[in-house]
């Protein structure tokens, strides 16, 4: 079994006592395109309270959102 991939991203808040804050926060993925997925599905949804500004992965990995 492969081990899992931890990448660290921004967050923005939209709404709620964090409305405008950006959060830096880390999850593990299986892989890079696991992360991205994740982030894209999260900025495209009106049914979370922010979006992913950018995210990092360990390899030297970037992608902006």
């Amino acid at each position: 079994m492969s081990e899992l991939f931890k990448v660290e991203y921004d967050k923005y808040m939209l709404s709620g006592i964090a409305e405008g804050l950006t959060l830096t926060e880390t999850m593990t993925f299986l892989d890079w395109n696991d992360a991205c997925d994740w982030a894209s599905k999260c900025t495209l949804s009106n049914n979370v309270n922010f979006v992913i500004r950018e995210m990092r992965g360990p390899n030297g990995e970037k992608d902006s959102f």
